[in-house]
C-alpha cells in the first residue's frame, strides 16, 4: 500500500535547517541555481558521473519529447542563445526533435519519410566543425538503418512547426 492511500497526512520530505548534515542547500551550475544537494548525504561524498556510454558529449539527434531535452534542468544551461527561441515553444521542451551539440541544444531537425527513403534537415544554430558534421552523419546513418531507409541530410532551415 502506498502512503497515498494512507488517512495520515504525509510529512515534508525534506527540512531544510543551518547546520542540519541532512539539509538540502542550493547547487550552483555556470551560476544558474539548480535543485539542491544534501550536505553529508551520499551524493555529497561520491561524484556523480554518466554511465558508460551515455555522456551527452558528442553529436545527438534526439526525437521529440526525449527525457533529456524535457527534463534537464536549468533550461537556461541546455538551451542557450538562439535555442531558447528556437527549439522551445512558449518554454515548453519536447515539442521540436532537437540536435544536442556537447550536452547543448544546438539546432532543431526534421525527418520526412517516402517509401524507402528518409530525408532529414537539420537547422544548427553555430556552424559545426568537421568532426561534429561527421558525428552528424554517423546520426543520420543510424536514423536510417532504423528506418530500413536510404537517407539523405540537408543542412538548411526547418521548415516544421513545434509539435502539437
Amino acid at each position: 500500500m502506498s502512503s497515498r492511500c494512507l488517512p495520515a497526512p504525509i510529512p515534508p520530505r525534506h527540512t531544510v535547517q543551518d547546520g542540519d548534515p541532512g539539509a538540502v542547500a542550493p547547487v550552483a551550475a555556470d551560476g544558474a541555481r539548480t535543485g539542491g544537494a544534501i550536505h553529508g548525504g551520499p551524493s555529497a561524498r561520491r561524484q556523480r558521473r554518466p554511465a558508460p556510454g551515455l555522456s551527452p558529449a558528442g553529436v545527438w539527434l534526439l526525437p521529440y519529447f526525449d527525457a533529456f531535452t524535457v527534463a534537464s534542468q536549468p533550461r537556461e544551461l541546455l538551451f542557450p542563445g538562439a535555442a531558447w527561441d528556437r527549439a522551445l515553444s512558449k518554454g515548453q521542451a519536447g515539442n521540436f526533435p532537437v540536435l544536442l551539440v556537447d550536452g547543448t541544444v544546438a539546432g532543431v531537425w526534421h525527418q520526412k519519410k517516402s517509401g524507402s527513403k528518409v530525408a532529414i534537415t537539420v537547422e544548427p544554430l553555430t556552424d559545426l566543425t568537421t568532426p561534429q558534421l561527421r558525428r552528424l552523419d554517423e546520426q543520420v546513418e543510424r536514423i536510417a538503418a532504423i528506418q530500413h531507409a536510404r537517407p539523405t541530410l540537408t543542412i538548411g532551415p526547418v521548415g516544421v512547426g513545434a509539435h502539437a
